[in-house]
């Protein structure tokens, strides 16, 4: 099924299955959360993460858009002199290198928590109990473990793949026609930069996001393996991949409350979204479903 009603029908049962089960949901997210935003914390705590600074243009006139490598470390500026800013970023090699080290045991760290997670919301949908020991159950088996963070490395490698190649050509447009000259032909293109950007950025999104239903099949079935799970995610989405990208896009606002406060909103994104997904790929039928007391069946 596909559709803004069966869409919208899917989110409100999520709803409401956690509205029913909040402290089963919220347990298992805030554990992701906490796991998550600890690792974060003591990453800037030692100062390694990648902070951009604002400079003022006018101030900083001899700064130049680029990259530059020297000896002592990396520095990138993206001047907008229409804004009056320069957005700056600087490293030293060691530096980036402890950035590298720490963003590797974060992600080594997190994503077993991850699927423990997802496998408690598939719990819930088969009204099975779990303890709060099973959230680490991805820990304990090795090939879980590898298959979770090798499913996740594609993942996140594909998506920022796709979304360096989205934004290339919007920005290249506004670098190239930047310092146009008022009223010419380059300063008219100037003024679709936004918009390539805009497009360049929703399809790299929709590609992206064409991959994502791998994580919750490789949740429900661990047997699959990561290729298993691609596959099966792929084919799973076939005759319906612009209305799926329309599923992912409907929860763009949680993911901005989510990133505005530095992960907290994944408390209830993550059942809700989750929740969402699993039954919109039929992993689990909501149909299936009697007791209304313990999981709502009517959407």
């Amino acid at each position: 099924m596909t559709g803004p009603y069966f869409r919208r029908s899917l989110k409100l049962f999520s709803r409401q299955a956690i509205n029913l089960n909040a402290k089963f949901c919220l347990r298992a997210s805030t554990a992701v959360v906490a796991i998550t935003l600890i690792l974060v914390l003591i990453q800037y705590n030692f100062g390694h993460l990648l902070v951009y600074y604002l400079l003022d243009a006018a101030s900083n006139s001899g700064v130049a858009s680029g990259v530059q490598i020297t000896e002592e470390g990396l520095a990138a500026a993206l001047r907008l002199d229409a804004a009056g800013i320069v957005l700056a970023l600087q490293m030293t090699w060691g530096e980036l290198g402890a950035f590298v080290l720490e963003s590797v045991l974060v992600f080594l760290i997190s994503v077993p928590v991850l699927y423990g997670a997802l496998g408690h919301f598939l719990g819930l949908l088969h009204r099975r109990s779990a303890d709060l020991k099973s959230l680490f159950s991805w820990y304990t088996d090795l090939r879980l473990t590898l298959r979770s963070m090798g499913l996740e490395l594609i993942l996140s490698a594909v998506t920022w793949v796709v979304r360096v190649a989205g934004m290339v050509p919007g920005l290249a447009l506004f670098a190239a026609t930047i310092n146009a000259a008022e009223g010419t032909f380059a300063a008219r293109l100037s003024n679709l930069s936004p918009i390539v950007l805009l497009a360049g950025i929703l399809a790299a999104y929709f590609l992206s996001c064409q991959l994502e239903p791998a994580r919750y099949f490789l949740a429900a079935d661990p047997s699959l393996g990561v290729l298993g799970a691609l596959r099966t995610g792929v084919a799973r989405l076939k005759g319906r991949r612009v209305d799926y990208f329309w599923f992912s896009l409907s929860f763009i606002g949680w993911e901005f409350f989510s990133t505005f406060t530095y992960g907290l909103g994944d408390i209830y994104l993550l059942p809700y979204r989750s929740l969402s997904t699993i039954l919109y790929l039929g992993i689990v039928d909501p149909n299936q479903f009697q007791n209304q007391q313990e999981v709502p069946r009517n959407v």
